[in-house]
């Protein structure tokens, strides 16, 4: 792995220059000379089921990060799940490729990453190596209890227990140590995580060293439990109802839409609801957002800082009749917001390239000056930043175990590519959707009855070829032309 090594030889100069002769004038060209060429700090930022159609909601993360950096505007995951999305993050790689493929041991979990030594190299392992202090707050995978240790490659580890989800009540396993939390308005899980990232940002500030802080708060998953200063804040906001809300028509659709009903008044209600405290959920993350950016212009570090945004998978709320969930390959569920500003980003920029989960980790590295390993399935984004018209991945790979969130809707393991244009699905029981987003871009009328039988099997044949690749071989995939 070729790293940036430059920095931390300056900073070793300068101390060791600092011990032999104290403010000495050579001790002191070697501590500028190590500050010019400090790589830049990462803070990164990583809502939980986030989808488009909420993310606007979020005034200060608009004000601060996108309208002061680039937003990207086609955002994808490879796996609408918690934990198959989080391991991807941490590693680059599909998730055929991390083993991880649910959330539940066998096929998935902190367990099942944890078993296959996953954790040994991460984007935090690779960036620790360089010199960077990093550190994670909030959740990490789903399965981890405070009990158990912490990851290699955190110099800072604040994950917490499955209790997380409700914000109170919950406890953190910090640094090794267990902490209990109560349901205090100051112990509301989003804010204690703020806090902390802004006091570590103050101190790795101070100690001179470049650092990497992933930040993710459970908001706002289930079970929808607002910061009390938040609740009721969108208590009469009218929930949204895009083409595909309750779809009258779904014969076009697999088996297990059709067997869905109709929407009843009360669900409707419910998702009403449902809606209403995600808006409130939101409010949290924004002020998270605000707390950490306006602690890294308190200590002069804000230019020299990528701020990134994303969600770990999008969310459906009444779409094509489902009541609620993300584990499917449509567009809401695999869309997520995405955006970062930091040095040399542009402001107020847009990029419309299909930019995937896969690509954070050698983001990341990237940015840090580190070429990742092998075994990255994704690639670096800042050439987009450049160029945002630079040659780019044609298409990619959805992939999907099975829909945990509904017994009714199994059978539904299924792969599925998406191009710039179309979108096919193959499910485990020999049904298919495929639609043409240009034309069709709320998913209504699958057209694979009727589908040119050579688009059907350029997209099948991109699905073979995905599902198995590795590494450089997966970007080779995605870059070819299909379908179009």
């Amino acid at each position: 792995m070729t790293t940036r090594i430059g920095w931390a030889r300056g900073l070793a100069t300068a101390l060791v220059l600092a011990v032999l002769g104290g403010a000495s004038v050579a001790a002191q060209e070697a501590r500028k000379e190590a500050k010019a060429d400090r790589p830049p700090n990462i803070v990164f930022i990583l809502s939980d089921d986030e989808d488009l159609g909420i993310h606007p909601y979020m005034p200060k993360v608009k004000a601060l990060i996108e309208d002061e950096g680039v937003t990207f505007d086609n955002a994808f995951v490879t796996y609408s799940l918690c934990c198959p999305s989080r391991s991807t993050i941490l590693r680059g790689q599909y998730p055929h490729n991390t083993g991880v493929l649910g959330n539940l041991p066998p096929e998935g979990g902190f367990k099942t990453f944890r078993l296959l030594k996953r954790e040994g190299s991460t984007v935090a392992t690779w960036l620790q190596g360089v010199g960077y202090r990093t550190a994670f707050y909030g959740k990490y995978l789903n399965g981890y209890t405070e009990k158990d240790a912490p990851p290699p490659g955190w110099d800072e580890w604040h994950a917490a227990n499955n209790n997380g989800y409700f914000n109170v009540d919950y406890k953190l396993n910090s640094n090794g140590k267990v902490v209990a939390y109560g349901d205090a308005p100051e112990d509301y899980l989003t804010d204690v995580i703020a806090e902390k990232a802004s006091a570590h940002i103050r101190r790795f500030s101070a100690e001179g060293r470049p650092f990497f802080l992933y930040v993710a708060p459970f908001n706002p998953h289930s079970p929808y439990n607002p910061a009390p200063r938040h609740k009721g804040m969108f208590k009469d906001a009218d929930l949204p109802r895009p083409p595909a809300f309750d779809e009258a028509d779904v014969s076009d659709k697999p088996g297990f839409i059709q067997g869905l009903p109709l929407l009843s008044e009360k669900d409707v209600d419910d998702i009403t609801g449902h809606y209403r405290a995600r808006l409130e959920c939101l409010q949290a993350i924004d002020d998270l957002a605000e707390r950490l950016v306006g602690t890294l212009k308190d200590v002069g570090q804000l230019d020299n800082t990528y701020v990134v945004y994303a969600s770990d998978n999008g969310f459906h709320l009444g779409l094509h009749r489902m009541k609620e969930g993300k584990d499917t390959a449509y567009e809401e569920d695999i869309r997520v917001p995405f955006a970062l500003r930091g040095p040399g980003v542009p402001k107020g920029g847009h990029v419309g390239a299909m930019v995937l989960n896969n690509d954070f980790a050698p983001t990341f590295a990237a940015m840090a000056g580190v070429t990742p390993p092998g075994f990255v399935d994704g690639r670096s984004l800042l050439p987009l930043l450049k160029d945002p018209a630079a040659p780019w991945r044609r298409s990619f790979l959805v992939q999907r175990l099975g829909l945990e969130a509904d017994e009714r809707l199994k059978p539904a393991n299924a792969l599925a590519v998406r191009t710039g244009r179309y979108a096919l699905t193959s499910y485990n029981d020999g049904e298919h959707e495929l639609y043409d987003l240009e034309t069709d871009p709320h998913q209504l009328h699958s057209m694979e009855p009727m589908a040119d039988p050579a688009l059907v099997e350029a997209l099948t044949e991109k699905i073979t070829q995905l599902k198995v690749c590795r590494g450089e071989a997966c970007r080779e995939a995605e870059d070819a032309p299909v379908g179009e």
